[in-house]
């Protein structure tokens, strides 16, 4: 992701990122989890180190790590 890390765009602009950027971070993320949850999967590292981001606007969820796979 040529974006990098959502941790350095915290570092370079805080408190000058507008509400509806967080925002759609924030919904981009959710999406990401809601689709790990569907499949029964949990992160469990979810920070600002393991979001990634495009130039484009995209978002994803990185490192799995710590993800797990629930069972019944």
């Amino acid at each position: 992701m040529d974006g990098g890390a959502m941790v350095d765009l915290v570092y370079h602009y805080i408190r000058k990122i507008p509400e509806n950027v967080i925002a759609y971070i924030l919904r981009e993320m959710l999406l990401g989890l809601d689709s790990l949850h569907a499949r029964r999967q949990l992160h469990r590292d979810l920070k600002s180190d393991n979001v990634l981001m495009s130039l484009k606007g995209e978002v994803k969820i990185a490192d799995f790590g710590f993800a797990i796979q629930l069972t019944k």
